[in-house]
């Protein structure tokens, strides 16, 4: 593992039976390829004891590089690029502040605020709006996105 988020692969040996004897070949390790999650995070697939791991690049780089006293249970990426696996890129950090940071940064789209037309009330969420008015999340979020009129006989949108 690099500072980079590189992977490489161990030295190892391969059994084979060529010509009906057994054959050992050595084989070099080497930067693995990685791939990507649906997320946008990339990730690398390991194998121990036959079993395979699918493991995060950016939480490798950190366990490896970044000290953790706090015990902070996730990984930031700073600049906000999933791709940028950086040890200079990462930070230990909590669930509440990676939310809050994705969000200051664009990559995560903020609350936005509901009005209950016939109360004028304002909600910070779609879900504090619904709680409040004791009607369901989803039909709060169909009416604010014009796909059904009203719920119980209300109406909202988004301010």
């Amino acid at each position: 593992m690099s500072s980079y988020g590189r992977v490489r692969s161990l030295d190892r040996e391969r059994h084979a039976i060529k010509y009906g004897k057994p054959v050992v070949s050595k084989l070099k390790g080497g930067v693995m390829k990685l791939g990507e999650s649906n997320r946008g995070y990339y990730h690398i697939i390991l194998r121990k004891d036959g079993k395979a791991y699918t493991l995060r690049i950016n939480r490798l780089v950190a366990e490896a590089f970044i000290p953790n006293p706090d015990n902070l249970p996730q990984v930031n990426h700073i600049d906000g690029d999933k791709k940028n696996n950086a040890v200079s890129n990462l930070e230990w950090c909590t669930g509440s502040y990676n939310i809050i940071h994705a969000m200051d940064t664009g990559l995560k789209p903020c609350r936005k605020k509901v009005k209950c037309i016939e109360t004028d009330e304002v909600f910070v969420s779609v879900v504090e709006a619904a709680r409040q008015k004791g009607v369901s999340q989803t039909m709060v979020s169909l009416i604010c996105n014009h796909k059904r009129k009203s719920t119980h006989g209300l109406h909202f949108e988004f301010v």
